[in-house]
């Protein structure tokens, strides 16, 4: 059907194409401008906010001369509603703002100060910002206007965590799925190419913003688009089909009487739906999620099951379900564990036993295999110093692994206890007990030691696998005992616990060989011919400029895209991609520089070289070396036409610097690589560096090594080695001990670089506990909800326990001051650590003030020369820094962050208030580039008049990696102390809750024993004060109930004897009484010999006859009913014993009866003879209600379980308010009898565990249901 409904949609879309797609286009259309209108509108709302508020009026109206109001009221607005602001007085002049600059054109300023509300979009090399103006009013007149602006489009060709790419138009992309260009300014044009829908953007003030783009939907894509939804609604359907193939399919394995053959095909269904999902991408198709991206973590075992993280998560819980069905299924079914082998010779069971315990260890490397491969074929870092708190991604494959680890441990405890009953002899005597154990703990030792020798990789050390057969020896135990189940919460902690206590070790084993296989990585990096490899780089880099884009920007370009095209070419180059110091420019033909930009050191050298190669515009890469030794710099150059239809439109220039001390120094701010890009300088552990020409060091980046350290004896035997060209040495340098990675780049070279890693310190193991135990904690929290869910799915809601809210109550108040002290601690380390931070860059500055005034007296105060004096400060201080005059900067360090618009050419607005308004010394500001936040410490610079002549401000932009890396070591100690201390406290508190709790428990188990009955129960724990007074006034009160219901049972037995014996005296004399007159009657008439006395003496004899069965019936009743139970059981058929009750009266009364017996009933195990008197008794009182004769009705039928007999007679009935008393012992409707046959009835269908109730109308009859339950059900 469904396929039919797409054939049908798909033919009718095609037919309406032409409408569909009209319709389509202005719906999109209609959507871009409701957008853009709707981003204006929020940006005039809070422009009007500004201009209403009371201190912005009252300072615009010379009623307060408070700036520091307007300066605080702009910073407030500007970072909670993410915009700039600007607030002009009615001169046009600029007096409070805060937030990123750009173009302010004045005549929209003007316009404003005359009242007309105004907005336009300004394009910068990296934003285009949307501005509008609005005039600020007060009685009636304009004293000011305000400035909002937000980034509307965002430009940035990089992609990394600094700077987001979503504007508005990647937006809308998203939002209508198809691609949306917005070409913003006046001279935005609609595109007239056919392929586009276009038009043009206004703004509130009717104006032209731009236009927009929008790639009109072909017929194929949207036809596509249709049949992914049909595609997907298939999918949910045969998902649907799936689960209920599923339950038909669990329902059917319930009748399989093997837990092998239950285990075998309960693991082929989970694994057949979970390959279906995988065939049918269930739930990839449904959730886009980063889970599902291969890009994070992407493995081809198992055909796919692991091909992301989401896969690996669904993989990891089906092993885990299938795991719990099967450890249920040998819960069940504890008694077929050792069957399947037992008549095999002993050896061959040994032998069995050695198989079994290999697969369990090939299971365990296979185990190891898995973290293995989340390690390399991911992109996570599981042990980042830097990170406490784990991403989504890294928590999700840390729980799968944690499932997989317990799937694992459960199989292989079910195969350890399958081991040991294998190895158990049903004929050792007590004395042989302990064989099986020292039979299995040797196999698991063998196994252990032998994975280890046997194999070339064996993945895990000796001492993991002993520790698993040890866990799983303690597991099997346990279970063999009896003391606890597979899948109860004392064997589960155990469980979860070793799966993370093994999981860790190993997890840092493997991020420790792939943290050596990247340092190799780089070291082949450093070691690549550098002239050839560098010359290379070059000409691919110059083919950045050979682009439809930069043709475009040459032939109708305006200034701001001007600005950005060389940084744009650059950005998209291999020089960007390695973060190489280098120059990108762009000439026109006659030798005007268009465009440039330069990053790294030596600036100044790549733009003169700049310069002269597009004088020479030589085809092939020049290479210069300008100076010598350490200080030697190569600079590598080439140039490209750049020709668009035969005509040269310009020229790109492209320099690449290389010196020796560029190794040792980052070329690229961290803020200029990409997300992917992995170097010495971005790798998340610190890697050092140095350079050895023969045994002498000639620079090394590791501040702890000696001045005259020499390459260690060790490293050069080894390097004479023949073939050797690196390899591993463990060093001891200063403090730390370092895993150095020596490498050279050929055997005739003399110089060889080496690449240290500091080994794992306290710090690296207190992050690693710490995530230990959050990471267990989590998983056990997760346990216990999914737990819950079950029980109260299946009604039975656990319920605490005293201990349970003891323990919880103790680990709360433990908790709350453990975690108010960390926050205050981290706190406090927080503020010292800023206040540090604030000290050092104050020092910083005035070092660089000093010398900076010098530099500048020194050369010329051209614009040019202070920023080349920057630079050389910065490069001999290694401190960046800026420098502002007024409120624009002067001269950087880091000029490229300026020129590619990174960074605010304008002094902040809180730096400006704070030094100018408020007179600050000092001033230190968090600022942000997009997400990411760094600190800025800002100073005056004073002229000889104590005037501010400029400000200097050193960021921490560029050294942000270290101290992350300081405040990753403060959370590190302060979380991991805090962690060790919860956890003592948690012991302790659980060990006291324990202590405390178990005779709480101890004596709610023997009250519940008292309540059913046992009076001999005793509470055996110990305890002090109240609860040990409790447990004595319990122990006190059993007793005296012992002793009082010893007596109440002796009182109720002579109570019962005395009712006996009277009722007893009362049955016998009613035939006593006739048989005396009667036989005194016989005597007086054989003394009177009257004629007829042989007729008299029959009559009399057979009267006594009847009385003295009348005795004898009365007799039996008391036998059957006060005879302990010792019955007979054996099998009978409940239709055989009904046949011979009613054949005895079939023979004898005038009662017909009709019989409807069950087909099929499978016999019982009972006392055929009591149950046949029973259904005697039964038949008798329904005879005796119909006065002998009559008719009635036996049916049997099988039906819940057991076997319903129906005994229907149609006598005169029984009244309701005596249908309760009927089964009573000594209850009688009758005349004759004791009242015992219903009761004798009722014991002996309960002792078949059976039930007997009565159906009766008054004058109609009555019907008798005996309920007997079958055998599995009598005995399971």
């Amino acid at each position: 059907m469904s396929f039919l409904a797409e054939y049908l949609t798909l033919r009718y879309l095609e037919s309406t194409w032409e409408s569909v797609l009209e319709r389509t286009s202005n719906e999109q259309l209609l959507a871009v401008k409701t957008a853009s209108t709707g981003v204006q509108r929020r940006v005039r709302r809070i422009a009007a906010e500004v201009a209403r508020h009371p201190d912005v009026v009252q300072y615009l109206l010379g009623a307060s001369s408070d700036l520091s109001s307007i300066f605080d009221q702009a910073v407030k607005v500007s970072r909670n509603q993410d915009v700039g602001v600007e607030v002009f007085d009615r001169s046009g002049t600029m007096i409070a703002w805060h937030g990123r600059s750009g173009y302010v054109n004045s005549r929209e300023v003007q316009i404003a100060l005359q009242g007309a509300l105004t907005s336009y979009i300004a394009r910068g090399p990296i934003y285009s910002q949307l501005f509008v103006i609005s005039p600020i009013r007060a009685d009636g007149r304009i004293i000011g206007a305000v400035l909002v602006r937000q980034a509307v489009e965002v430009s940035y060709p990089l992609s990394n965590k600094f700077i987001s790419r979503a504007g508005l138009a990647e937006q809308l992309s998203e939002d209508l799925s198809v691609p949306v260009e917005i070409d913003f300014g006046e001279r935005a044009e609609p595109k007239k190419d056919g392929r586009y829908i276009s038009a043009e953007l206004n703004g509130i003030d009717g104006r032209k913003l731009g236009a927009v783009s929008i790639l009109k939907m072909s017929r194929s894509g949207y036809l596509e688009l249709v049949s992914t939804i049909f595609q997907k609604a298939r999918a949910f359907l045969y998902f649907l089909l799936l689960v209920f193939a599923c339950l038909v399919a669990a329902e059917k394995l319930r009748k399989a009487h093997s837990v092998l053959l239950e285990s075998v095909l309960v693991t082929a269904l989970i694994w057949s739906v979970r390959y279906l999902m995988l065939i049918c991408e269930i739930p990839s198709i449904f959730w886009a999620s980063s889970i599902f991206d291969p890009s994070h973590f992407a493995s081809k075992f198992g055909g796919g099951i692991a091909k992301s993280i989401g896969e690996m998560t669904i993989s990891a819980l089906a092993l885990l379900l299938n795991a719990l069905v099967v450890a249920s299924f040998s819960a069940r079914s504890s008694s077929e564990r050792g069957r399947l082998f037992e008549r095999h010779p002993y050896v061959l069971k040994v032998l069995y036993a050695a198989g079994a315990t290999t697969v369990i260890y090939l299971m365990l490397r296979a185990y190891a295999a898995t973290i293995r491969s989340a390690v390399f074929d991911s992109t996570l870092y599981f042990n980042d110093p830097r990170v406490i708190l784990p991403t989504f991604d890294l928590l999700m494959m840390v729980f799968n692994l944690i499932a997989i680890g317990v799937s694992f441990i459960i199989v292989a405890s079910i195969m350890a206890l399958w081991i040991v009953h294998l190895l158990t002899r049903k004929s050792a005597g007590s004395r042989m007990r302990w064989l099986p154990w020292l039979l299995v703990g040797s196999l698991f030792v063998v196994a252990s030691v032998l994975f280890g020798e046997l194999q070339e990789t064996p993945l895990m050390s000796t001492g993991i696998r002993l520790l698993v057969g040890a866990v799983l020896l303690y597991i099997t135990v346990r279970l063999n005992a009896g003391r606890a189940g597979l899948l109860s919460p004392k064997i589960a902690t155990v469980i979860f616990g070793v799966s993370i206590l093994v999981l860790y070790p190993l997890l840092d084993q493997f991020v420790h060989e792939r943290d050596r296989d990247r340092v190799e990585v780089f070291a082949r990096e450093l070691l690549r011919p550098v002239d050839t490899w560098l010359t290379f780089v070059v000409n691919e880099s110059l083919h950045t400029f050979a682009t439809d884009e930069t043709f475009s920007v040459l032939m109708n370009g305006d200034r701001e895209e001007f600005e950005r095209l060389a940084f744009t070419c650059w950005a998209q180059s291999s020089a960007a991609k390695q973060g190489y110091s280098c120059a990108f420019s762009v000439f026109a033909p006659n030798g005007e520089e268009l465009s440039r930009f330069a990053i790294g050191e030596q600036t100044s050298l790549m733009l003169q070289a700049a310069d002269s190669t597009w004088s020479k515009q030589s085809s092939t890469v020049d290479v210069r070396e300008l100076g010598s030794g350490a200080d030697a710099v190569k600079i590598y150059s080439g140039v490209i036409p750049i020709v668009a239809v035969d005509q040269v439109l310009g020229y790109g220039v492209v320099v690449v610097s290389l010196s020796q001390q560029s190794l040792f120094r980052g070329e690229t701010p961290t803020v200029f690589r990409t997300s992917s890009q992995e170097n010495l300088e971005n790798f998340y552990r610190p890697i050092t560096l140095t350079e050895f020409r023969g045994d002498t060091v000639i620079s090394s980046t590791n501040t702890e090594l000696p001045v005259y350290f020499v390459l260690p004896r060790k490293v050069h035997e080894r390097f004479s080695h023949p073939g050797v060209m690196s390899f591993w040495n463990s060093e001891h340098i200063g403090d730390n001990t370092y895993e150095v990675f020596y490498a050279r780049r050929s055997l005739m070279e003399n110089k060889a670089i080496a690449l240290g890693l500091e080994e794992a310190g306290l710090r690296w193991h207190l992050i690693g506990f710490v995530r230990l135990i959050l990471y267990y904690t989590l998983v056990l929290l997760l346990a216990a909800v999914v737990a819950m869910l079950v029980m109260w799915a299946r009604q039975k809601p656990y319920r605490l326990t005293f201990r349970d809210r003891l323990l919880g109550a103790l680990l709360a108040t433990a908790a709350v001051p453990v975690l108010v002290i960390a926050f205050y601690a981290r706190t406090f380390a927080s503020d010292r650590l800023t206040e540090n931070m604030s000290d050092r860059l104050a020092r910083e500055i005035e070092a660089i003030d000093e010398m900076y005034r010098f530099e500048v007296e020194a050369d010329s105060t051209s614009r040019e020369d202070i920023a080349l004096a920057a630079q050389r400060l910065a490069w001999r201080t290694k401190t960046d820094f800026n420098f502002y005059v007024g409120t624009t900067v002067s001269g950087s360090s880091r000029p490229e962050l300026f020129e590619s618009g990174i960074l605010d050419r304008r002094l902040s607005g809180s730096a400006y208030e704070n030094i100018f308004v408020r007179g600050k010394r000092f001033y230190l500001e968090k600022e942000s580039i997009g997400l990411y936040q760094y600190a800025v410490g800002y100073q005056p610079v004073l002229d000889e008049r104590g005037k501010i002549a400029g400000l200097i401000s050193v960021p921490t932009l560029y050294r942000q990696e270290e101290i992350d890396r300081e405040v990753a070591q403060i959370n590190a100690v302060l979380f991991g102390i805090s962690a060790i201390i919860f956890v003592m406290i948690a012991v302790i508190a659980t060990t006291f809750a324990n202590r405390i709790a178990a005779p709480i428990h101890e004596l709610t188990k023997a009250t519940k024993r008292l309540s059913l009955g046992d009076l001999d129960v005793r509470v055996h724990a110990r305890a002090e004060g109240e609860i040990g007074e409790l447990i004595r006034s319990f122990a006190t009160m059993t007793k005296d109930l012992k002793r009082s219901r010893e007596n109440l049972v002796q009182y109720e037995r002579e109570l019962a004897w005395k009712e006996m014996a009277k009722q007893v005296a009362h049955e016998i004399k009613n035939p006593l009484t006739p048989m005396k007159l009667a036989l005194q009657h016989l005597r007086q008439t054989y003394k009177d010999k009257v004629e007829n006395f042989d007729e008299i003496f029959e009559e009399v004899s057979q009267m006594v006859i009847r009385q003295v069965d009348a005795l004898s019936r009365i007799a039996s009743e008391f036998s059957s009913f006060a005879r302990m139970p010792s019955a007979r059981l054996e099998k009978c058929s409940l239709n055989d014993v009904l046949r011979e009750a009613v054949y005895l009266f079939e023979q004898d009364t005038r009662v017909k009866f009709a019989t409807h017996f069950g087909q099929h009933i499978p016999p019982i195990m009972a006392d055929r003879e009591e149950l046949r008197r029973a259904f005697i008794n039964i038949i008798r009182n329904g005879i005796q209600a119909m006065n002998g004769e009559g008719r009635m009705i036996v049916t049997t039928e099988q039906q819940n379980g057991g076997v319903e007999i129906r005994i229907r007679d149609f006598g005169v009935g029984i009244p309701d308010e005596i249908k309760g008393k009927l089964f009573q012992p000594n209850f009688s409707t009758k005349t004759d009898g004791m009242g015992l046959g219903l009761a004798i009835v009722k014991k002996t269908v309960e002792d078949m565990q059976g039930s007997i109730t009565l159906e009766s109308v008054v004058n109609e009859g009555t019907t008798v249901i005996v309920h007997i339950p079958l055998p599995q059900v009598q005995h399971g």
